[in-house]
């Protein structure tokens, strides 16, 4: 029975708990928090039983089970770390197998592709937005500098979003709407291009306006988690900075307590030569 591998990088998700980002042979990408581990383990219970042709065998869904118990395991251990602490996890890979995997994940990603999934990762101060629908994912980078403005934007978006709910609008409407003010924002040229570009297409993969406000809005927040991460890490760097300094004001007074006991004993031992050799030529040694 062949195998496949997984790794696993653990990330903030928009509650501020853990989500696990699993990649599978580096094909497939999937994004797991509560209700995703229920449709993950739901498409693995379906190719287990329930399909006609090939199923899993019963060695390989009992390891399935093994193998998501694990990660179920391993988020619900990261609950209480400091978001900031997150961005450094990664897991080695792991086998899982690979009977099956592409129907499986395929199972998944119909039943998971809505809604629209964003997260961060990346460590500060280079951070990315990720957009995930089902197993694919688009990442933008974003800077600190950026975000002031993308944000601005992204609000006048979140209440055309509002509008086209309102009026009823059908998902093409909503998707040229929020193109027509994301085109004009990114003109000015102050606004992150790929955060905005990928905020007005990615609703078109969605149930329509009132997903892509869903959307809009989740990214408000992120870009607000962020701005957190980012001064979290300048505190953090400037804490380090002092400490150095401390320790390096420390190091070089204790250089120099040390400098000056050598100079003492330098000192006595000179005088105590010649005391040696003024008593030798009074002839009071030997």
């Amino acid at each position: 029975m062949a195998d496949a591998n997984y790794r696993i990088k653990v990330r903030r998700d928009v509650n501020g708990s853990p989500l696990l980002i699993v990649t599978f042979d580096v094909q497939y990408e999937v994004l797991l928090n509560q209700d995703r581990f229920q449709n993950l383990t739901k498409s693995v219970v379906k190719y287990s039983d329930g399909v006609e042709g090939e199923k899993l065998t019963q060695e390989e869904f009992l390891l399935w089970g093994d193998e998501l118990q694990r990660m179920l395991e391993f988020k619900n251990s990261m609950s209480e770390l400091r978001p900031y602490a997150m961005m450094e996890l990664e897991t080695k890979p792991s086998s899982i197998p690979r009977g099956l995997l592409h129907q499986i994940l395929t199972h998944y990603e119909e039943n998971t592709t809505k809604p629209i999934h964003i997260f961060i990762t990346g460590k500060s101060p280079n951070l990315n937005l990720n957009f995930n629908c089902g197993t694919i994912t688009y990442s933008a980078s974003i800077s600190a500098s950026q975000v002031p403005e993308t944000r601005k934007t992204l609000g006048q978006l979140s209440e055309e979003a509002q509008r086209c709910v309102d009026l009823g609008k059908t998902k093409d409407e909503v998707v040229k709407s929020l193109k027509d003010i994301g085109e004009a924002s990114i003109r000015v040229g102050k606004v992150n291009k790929e955060v905005i570009e990928c905020v007005v297409t990615l609703p078109g993969l969605a149930a329509g306006a009132a997903a892509a406000k869903v959307a809009v809005d989740q990214c408000k927040e992120w870009l607000d988690s962020i701005q957190e991460l980012n001064d979290a890490y300048s505190k953090e760097q400037e804490e380090k900075d002092r400490a150095a300094r401390e320790q390096h004001h420390l190091d070089t007074e204790a250089a120099i307590e040390r400098a000056l006991k050598c100079a003492d004993v330098y000192g006595e031992g000179i005088e105590k030569a010649r005391d040696f050799d003024q008593a030798m030529e009074r002839g009071s040694i030997g």
